[in-house]
C-alpha cells in the first residue's frame, strides 16, 4: 500500500483516562459473541503485546459477517483511519498468519494488496475511505483486540480482561472469576460413630445468592440426636470430642436440630449475608450418647464458594 500520513480519529471503542492512560471500551460482536476494543495508536508488535496483555490477541477476522461488523462498529469519520488486525508475514515474507493461531478462513485485500511496499509485514482494515478492505503497512496505526471471554458478572467487561488487570479476581487459577463459581467440595474426614463408619455432610442445589435455594445435609448421625450445622472461614483438621474439627472461627451456627428417625437432618443455609466468591466451611456437629466416649462427634467438611 502507499504509505500515508497518520491522522488521528475518533474510533468506537477507545477512551483516554487520567494523564493519558487508556481505558478500554469493550463491544461484544453479535456475530461469534467475541469481545473487541481499539488500543491507542502504536507499532502493529506494541498492539499485540497490549493485546495479549488484555488476555487475547488482536483481531483475527474468519468470515464477512465479522469483517462489517468490526468495519462498522469502529468506523472512523474521516479518512485516513485504519485499525489493525491480527494478520502478518513478518516471519516469513507472503506467509500471512494469524497471531492467535488459528488457520486462515477469509481475506478481505484491497485490489492489489499485499504489496509489500517499503516491506510492509502487518495487516490493517481501513476505516475511511475503503471501509472494511485490508492493507499491508507498517503504521502506527489503532489496534484492535479481541478476546474470546466470557462475561459472568454481566458488567460489560470481558473477564479475562478483568483476570488481567486484577489477578486476585481468580485465585484458584482455573480462569474463571471466583465470584462467579459456585463450588462445593469434601475435605477433611468423619470419624466413626455409635451406628456407623462416620456421618456425612453434603448439599442440595447451587450456593447462589441469586437462587438463595442452597440445603444443607447430614447423614450417618445416631437416630433423633440434637445437631448444630456450623461454618467458619478456615480450614484445619484438629481432634474435637470424639471426631475432628475441620472449620475455624469465628463461626456462624445455624439454629440447633434433630436428626430423623434414620439420622439424617438437613437445613437451609440464607446465603443473603454472603459476598460472591466468599468461602464458607461447614460442618455438623451432633450428639452420639451412645458411643461412651465425649457425647459428641462431627461431619466432615464442606468447602463452600458462593456466587452471584
Amino acid at each position: 500500500m502507499t504509505n500515508r500520513c497518520f491522522s488521528f480519529a475518533l474510533i468506537a471503542g477507545l477512551t483516554v483516562g487520567i494523564a493519558g492512560a487508556q481505558t478500554p471500551v469493550w463491544h461484544q460482536s453479535p456475530v461469534n459473541g467475541h469481545w473487541y476494543s481499539a488500543t491507542d495508536s502504536m507499532s502493529w508488535p506494541d498492539a499485540e503485546a497490549l493485546a495479549v496483555s488484555w488476555g487475547g490477541h488482536l483481531a483475527t477476522v474468519r468470515s464477512q459477517a465479522e469483517n462489517d461488523w468490526i468495519a462498522t462498529t469502529f468506523m472512523a469519520p474521516a479518512p485516513p483511519a485504519a485499525i489493525w488486525l491480527g494478520y502478518s508475514d513478518e516471519a516469513v515474507e507472503g506467509d500471512w498468519v494469524w497471531s492467535s493461531g488459528e488457520p486462515t478462513t477469509f481475506t478481505n485485500w484491497h485490489p492489489g494488496e499485499p504489496n509489500n511496499l517499503l516491506d510492509e509485514d502487518f495487516c490493517h482494515m481501513d476505516l475511511a475511505p475503503h471501509l472494511g478492505d485490508w492493507n499491508d503497512h507498517d503504521g502506527p496505526w489503532i489496534g484492535l483486540a479481541e478476546l474470546v471471554s466470557d462475561d459472568c458478572d454481566s458488567d460489560g467487561i470481558p473477564d479475562l480482561y478483568e483476570m488481567a488487570l486484577e489477578p486476585n479476581l481468580d485465585l484458584n487459577g482455573n480462569g474463571v472469576i471466583d465470584a462467579c463459581e459456585c463450588l462445593v467440595s469434601a475435605y477433611c474426614q468423619s470419624a466413626p460413630n455409635s451406628v456407623g463408619p462416620g456421618a456425612t455432610i453434603g448439599a442440595i442445589g447451587q450456593p447462589s445468592i441469586a437462587l438463595d435455594h442452597f440445603t444443607l445435609t447430614a447423614s450417618g448421625c445416631p437416630a433423633t440426636q440434637f445437631g448444630i450445622f456450623f461454618h467458619g472461614p478456615g480450614q484445619q483438621n484438629v481432634p474435637f470430642g470424639d471426631g475432628i474439627l475441620c472449620a475455624t472461627g469465628p463461626f456462624g451456627r445455624l439454629p440447633m436440630i434433630a436428626t430423623d428417625p434414620n439420622g439424617a437432618a438437613a437445613h437451609a443455609l440464607d446465603l443473603t449475608p454472603f459476598l460472591p466468591g466468599e468461602t464458607r466451611n461447614v460442618q455438623f456437629w451432633y450428639r452420639d450418647p451412645d458411643a461412651g466416649l465425649t457425647g459428641f462427634n462431627l461431619t466432615h467438611g464442606l468447602q463452600v464458594t458462593i456466587c452471584e
